[in-house]
Protein backbone atom coordinates (compact mmCIF):
# COMPACT_ATOMS: atom_id res chain seq x y z
CA UNK A 1 0.00 0.00 0.00
CA UNK A 2 2.96 2.31 0.59
CA UNK A 3 3.90 1.94 -3.06
CA UNK A 4 0.44 3.10 -4.15
CA UNK A 5 0.56 6.13 -1.86
CA UNK A 6 3.95 7.05 -3.29
CA UNK A 7 2.71 6.63 -6.87
CA UNK A 8 -0.44 8.66 -6.10
CA UNK A 9 1.60 11.51 -4.66
CA UNK A 10 3.95 11.33 -7.67
CA UNK A 11 1.00 11.59 -10.07
CA UNK A 12 -0.42 14.57 -8.20
CA UNK A 13 2.99 16.25 -8.19
CA UNK A 14 3.48 15.58 -11.91
CA UNK A 15 0.02 16.93 -12.75
CA UNK A 16 0.54 20.02 -10.60
CA UNK A 17 3.99 20.78 -11.98
CA UNK A 18 2.78 20.27 -15.55
CA UNK A 19 -0.25 22.51 -15.20
CA UNK A 20 1.56 25.19 -13.20
CA UNK A 21 4.45 25.24 -15.67
CA UNK A 22 2.13 25.46 -18.66
CA UNK A 23 0.21 28.34 -17.11
CA UNK A 24 3.36 30.17 -15.99
CA UNK A 25 4.92 29.92 -19.47
CA UNK A 26 1.82 31.60 -20.90
CA UNK A 27 2.13 34.39 -18.32
CA UNK A 28 -0.85 33.40 -16.19
CA UNK A 29 0.94 33.65 -12.86
CA UNK A 30 -2.20 34.07 -10.73
CA UNK A 31 -3.74 30.89 -12.16
CA UNK A 32 -0.39 29.16 -11.75
CA UNK A 33 -0.32 30.08 -8.06
CA UNK A 34 -3.92 28.95 -7.56
CA UNK A 35 -3.22 25.53 -9.10
CA UNK A 36 -0.04 25.22 -7.03
CA UNK A 37 -2.12 25.67 -3.90
CA UNK A 38 -4.79 23.24 -5.10
CA UNK A 39 -2.11 20.65 -5.88
CA UNK A 40 -0.54 21.04 -2.43
CA UNK A 41 -3.95 20.74 -0.77
CA UNK A 42 -4.65 17.61 -2.81
CA UNK A 43 -1.33 16.09 -1.71
CA UNK A 44 -2.10 16.90 1.91
CA UNK A 45 -5.56 15.35 1.58
CA UNK A 46 -4.10 12.11 0.22
CA UNK A 47 -1.44 11.94 2.91
CA UNK A 48 -3.94 12.73 5.68
CA UNK A 49 -6.48 10.30 4.19
CA UNK A 50 -9.31 12.78 3.60
CA UNK A 51 -12.12 11.29 1.51
CA UNK A 52 -13.71 12.91 -1.54
CA UNK A 53 -11.02 15.49 -2.26
CA UNK A 54 -9.58 13.62 -5.25
CA UNK A 55 -12.83 13.74 -7.22
CA UNK A 56 -13.11 17.49 -6.79
CA UNK A 57 -9.41 17.98 -7.56
CA UNK A 58 -9.74 15.79 -10.65
CA UNK A 59 -12.54 17.96 -12.03
CA UNK A 60 -10.70 21.20 -11.18
CA UNK A 61 -7.49 20.00 -12.83
CA UNK A 62 -9.26 18.82 -15.99
CA UNK A 63 -11.07 22.14 -16.39
CA UNK A 64 -7.83 23.98 -15.55
CA UNK A 65 -6.01 22.00 -18.22
CA UNK A 66 -8.73 22.72 -20.78
CA UNK A 67 -8.44 26.42 -19.92
CA UNK A 68 -4.65 26.28 -20.24
CA UNK A 69 -4.88 24.67 -23.69
CA UNK A 70 -7.44 27.28 -24.73
CA UNK A 71 -4.94 29.96 -23.71
CA UNK A 72 -2.17 28.35 -25.75
CA UNK A 73 -0.41 25.85 -23.49
CA UNK A 74 1.23 22.85 -25.12
CA UNK A 75 -1.31 20.10 -25.87
CA UNK A 76 1.30 17.42 -25.14
CA UNK A 77 1.83 18.89 -21.69
CA UNK A 78 -1.93 18.99 -21.21
CA UNK A 79 -2.20 15.32 -22.21
CA UNK A 80 0.39 14.38 -19.60
CA UNK A 81 -1.38 16.46 -16.95
CA UNK A 82 -4.75 14.82 -17.65
CA UNK A 83 -3.26 11.32 -17.61
CA UNK A 84 -1.45 12.00 -14.32
CA UNK A 85 -4.61 13.56 -12.84
CA UNK A 86 -6.76 10.60 -13.86
CA UNK A 87 -4.19 8.17 -12.44
CA UNK A 88 -4.01 10.04 -9.13
CA UNK A 89 -7.81 10.08 -8.87
CA UNK A 90 -8.01 6.35 -9.55
CA UNK A 91 -5.21 5.43 -7.15
CA UNK A 92 -6.68 7.54 -4.36
CA UNK A 93 -10.01 5.75 -4.80
CA UNK A 94 -8.18 2.41 -4.64
CA UNK A 95 -6.39 3.46 -1.46
CA UNK A 96 -9.70 4.55 0.00
CA UNK A 97 -11.20 1.11 -0.70
CA UNK A 98 -8.15 -0.57 0.86
CA UNK A 99 -8.56 1.54 4.01
CA UNK A 100 -12.13 0.29 4.38
CA UNK A 101 -10.82 -3.25 4.72
CA UNK A 102 -10.38 -3.92 8.42
CA UNK A 103 -7.35 -6.17 8.03
CA UNK A 104 -3.86 -4.71 8.13
CA UNK A 105 -2.56 -6.97 5.37
CA UNK A 106 -4.00 -5.87 2.04
CA UNK A 107 -3.37 -8.47 -0.64
CA UNK A 108 -0.32 -7.31 -2.59
CA UNK A 109 -1.56 -9.22 -5.63
CA UNK A 110 -4.70 -7.08 -5.88
CA UNK A 111 -2.66 -3.91 -5.60
CA UNK A 112 -0.16 -5.12 -8.21
CA UNK A 113 -2.97 -6.11 -10.64
CA UNK A 114 -4.55 -2.70 -10.25
CA UNK A 115 -1.24 -0.94 -10.88
CA UNK A 116 -0.62 -3.06 -13.99
CA UNK A 117 -4.10 -2.27 -15.36
CA UNK A 118 -3.56 1.41 -14.64
CA UNK A 119 -0.17 1.35 -16.40
CA UNK A 120 -1.81 -0.27 -19.45
CA UNK A 121 -4.57 2.32 -19.45
CA UNK A 122 -2.08 5.20 -19.08
CA UNK A 123 0.05 3.82 -21.90
CA UNK A 124 -2.97 3.48 -24.17
CA UNK A 125 -4.09 7.01 -23.31
CA UNK A 126 -0.63 8.35 -24.06
CA UNK A 127 -0.40 6.54 -27.42
CA UNK A 128 -3.94 7.43 -28.51
CA UNK A 129 -3.66 11.00 -27.26
CA UNK A 130 -0.30 11.41 -28.95
CA UNK A 131 -1.76 10.06 -32.19
CA UNK A 132 -4.65 12.48 -31.89
CA UNK A 133 -2.19 15.36 -31.54
CA UNK A 134 -0.17 14.25 -34.57
CA UNK A 135 -3.13 13.71 -36.89
CA UNK A 136 -4.25 17.09 -38.19
CA UNK A 137 -7.96 17.64 -38.71
CA UNK A 138 -9.73 20.88 -39.41
CA UNK A 139 -12.37 21.13 -36.69
CA UNK A 140 -13.34 23.92 -34.38
CA UNK A 141 -12.17 24.35 -30.81
CA UNK A 142 -15.64 23.58 -29.42
CA UNK A 143 -15.70 20.22 -31.21
CA UNK A 144 -12.25 19.40 -29.87
CA UNK A 145 -13.30 20.43 -26.36
CA UNK A 146 -16.44 18.28 -26.50
CA UNK A 147 -14.47 15.31 -27.83
CA UNK A 148 -11.88 15.79 -25.07
CA UNK A 149 -14.56 15.63 -22.42
CA UNK A 150 -16.07 12.55 -24.08
CA UNK A 151 -12.66 10.86 -23.97
CA UNK A 152 -12.15 11.83 -20.32
CA UNK A 153 -15.63 10.57 -19.48
CA UNK A 154 -14.94 7.32 -21.35
CA UNK A 155 -11.66 6.79 -19.53
CA UNK A 156 -13.29 7.45 -16.17
CA UNK A 157 -16.04 4.95 -17.05
CA UNK A 158 -13.33 2.43 -17.96
CA UNK A 159 -11.70 3.01 -14.58
CA UNK A 160 -15.03 2.53 -12.81
CA UNK A 161 -15.61 -0.69 -14.79
CA UNK A 162 -12.16 -1.95 -13.86
CA UNK A 163 -12.86 -1.14 -10.21
CA UNK A 164 -16.13 -3.07 -10.26
CA UNK A 165 -14.56 -6.04 -12.01
CA UNK A 166 -11.70 -6.24 -9.51
CA UNK A 167 -14.01 -6.19 -6.46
Amino acid sequence: MRRSIWITCSCITLATIGLVTGLAIRGMLAASLIFSIIGILWLMAVIRRYEGISSLSFVIFVFGTAYAVWKGTSPILALLVVIATLSAWDLDAMLSRFRQIKTSAVDQGIERQHLVRLAIMDSAALVLGGAALVIKLRVGFVVILVLSFVVIWGLSQLVLHLRRSSD
